[in-house]
């Protein structure tokens, strides 16, 4: 396994980074560096570098260590001991980390500008002889930080109407305003003279603001349950920026094995099992230090699972964001589950529960805990609550297995072959009716297939049933339904009002064009920031 260490000293602790609209990330320069490996047989190598000590940031260490135990150190100069990697195992074999270790004062005026020595020691059980191998040392002497951009302005100086329009299209694609003078404005202004609206929309979502404010608050709108610009950035919330940011297909958000997190370049707190999976820290230092998300978000390529104590594993039915923290923190918590499907179809294909409610289709999946007879009047149930749990209660399978319990998403694995399991919420209160259903799986059906809710949702595929959320995420993402929700969503937060009732034709076609370019959700805020409905007519 390749661990990824960075070693950064204590000036870093405690400074805010001021909003900016550039960044750098700058290594001082690939040192000679010769592979060598440390154990208890070979318990000390020394290599020199010339270093920045000035103006050193951090040190990025590539370490390979077959156990990951506390067992490494470094002395520099002869100074020391700093310990490389405090804490030990946390669960983390075999996958790749990246770990952040402060240093006090003291150990930042190791360095000094010019050749340092640096001795990495082994400090673990003299009888265990696997210790670790250094495979690279870099040192970083800046961050990518935001950068706030001045520009002179010229008061005298006409303004045009179409830099006038440019301004609006770069208020709505980059969330805060600009000088009139500004030469992205400029740059505009010549697409908008040469007709090409789009090409100036294109140069706005260039600027890292798209990202960090308006594509940020289109997807914390999303996380949770109030819908609010004000969540605080998480999985969720950075998986949509990355996904927009590298032009993947927008479905991938519903069936994607993958998260974003902060590459190496974002000395932060980041251990999956403690920092991403057990809480929100990792996202939250992000957040606190103002990194410039456009530039230290990096894909991770499969989810993971927390299996046992301590202990992660690949994610069994990873589902995008369905199956991120935020999302599973908010919906799957307490409950039967019934509202991780709900929100669903709220986010994903803005459909509320009431609008896809079916009193004709069929109640077979509806669970135990269900009253028949509510208040001693079967007719309600018929006229109210089924209508509702027909179709709910048969897409709750999908869910069966997960739970959010003690700060983690829960999920039940299966004991060994030929067994199953499912999280005990799926069958509490079993006893309101003892003729209704028991999930013994995680299978689901699809009850929203009927005439009307078949064109409201416009399935595509084999959607009348599968197991699991993957399954069930794949026939919403696939949906006509997601593709015309992402434009109506799309449309709210950059025309900041929600699609007027005589907009549907404009809805249905921008869904065809969202569809025909790969589900481009970065092309689809550019078009829709300069429709006639949303910059008016010109």
């Amino acid at each position: 396994m390749n661990w990824e260490l960075f070693v950064f000293p204590n000036k870093l602790k405690g400074h805010v980074f001021k909003i900016l609209t550039a960044f750098s990330v700058c290594l001082f320069g690939a040192t000679a560096f010769g592979q060598f490996t440390i154990n208890s047989a070979n318990p000390s190598q020394t290599t020199t570098m010339n270093l920045p000590g000035d103006s050193i940031l951090y040190l990025r260490i590539t370490v390979n260590d077959p156990d990951y135990d506390d067992e490494g150190e470094l002395y520099v100069n002869g100074n020391g001991p700093i310990r490389l990697w405090p804490g030990g195992n946390s669960g983390s074999n075999n996958m790749t980390m990246t770990i952040n270790l402060d240093l006090n004062n003291t150990q930042e005026g190791y360095f000094i500008n010019g050749s340092n020595s640096l001795e990495f020691r082994f400090a673990g059980d003299p009888t265990v002889v696997d210790g670790f191998r250094i495979d690279a040392v870099e040192p970083v002497t800046s961050l990518p930080t935001k950068n706030y951009q001045a520009y002179d302005i010229n008061v005298d100086a006409p303004i045009s109407a179409n830099r006038s329009l440019a301004l609006e299209i770069y208020k709505r694609l980059v969330g805060v305003t600009t000088p009139i003078d500004s030469p992205v404005l400029v740059d505009m202004e010549e697409q908008i003279n040469a007709g090409n609206l789009r090409g100036a929309a294109a140069i706005a979502t260039d600027q890292p603001g798209f990202y960090n404010l308006v594509v940020r608050d289109f997807a914390a709108r999303m996380s949770t349950r109030d819908e609010s610009i004000n969540e605080d950035l998480n999985d969720f919330i950075a998986t949509f920026i990355g996904v927009t940011r590298d032009d993947l297909d927008a479905r991938l958000l519903l069936t994607g094995n993958f998260f974003y997190k902060g590459s190496i370049d974002a000395p932060v707190r980041n251990d999956i099992y403690n920092d991403i999976l057990g809480s929100n820290r990792h996202y939250d230092d992000l957040r606190n230090d103002n990194y410039d998300l456009t530039a230290v978000l990096t894909r991770e390529n499969t989810q993971y699972m927390r299996n046992g104590n301590d202990s992660y594993v690949n994610h069994p039915d990873a589902a995008g964001v369905i199956t991120s923290r935020a999302f599973m923190g908010a919906h799957a918590l307490d409950g039967t589950n019934r509202r991780l499907v709900e929100y669903t179809m709220k986010q994903f294909t803005c459909n509320e529960m009431e609008e896809w409610a079916d009193a004709t289709a069929s109640d077979i999946r509806v669970g135990r805990d269900i009253d028949r007879a509510p208040g001693g009047e079967a007719s309600k149930y018929l006229t109210t609550c089924k209508s509702c749990h027909s179709v709910m209660d048969g897409f709750r399978g999908a869910f069966a297995k997960y739970d959010f319990d003690r700060n983690f998403v829960a999920y039940d694995f299966d004991a060994g072959p030929g067994t199953n399991s499912v999280d005990r919420k799926m069958n509490q209160n079993n006893n309101v009716f003892s003729g209704g259903f028991t999930t013994v799986d995680n299978s689901w059906i699809n009850n929203a297939r009927n005439p009307a809710n078949a064109q409201k949702f416009g399935w595509r595929g084999v959607v009348d049933s599968g197991v699991g959320v993957r399954q069930f995420a794949t026939a919403v993402a696939n949906s006509r339904a997601f593709s015309k929700c992402m434009v109506k969503r799309v449309y709210r937060e950059i025309c900041r009002r929600p699609v007027a009732s005589f907009e549907l034709g404009m809805v249905d076609s921008m869904a065809n064009s969202f569809e025909a370019s790969g589900y481009n959700l970065r092309g689809l805020f550019e078009e829709l920031s300069v429709r006639p409905e949303c910059i008016g007519a010109r």
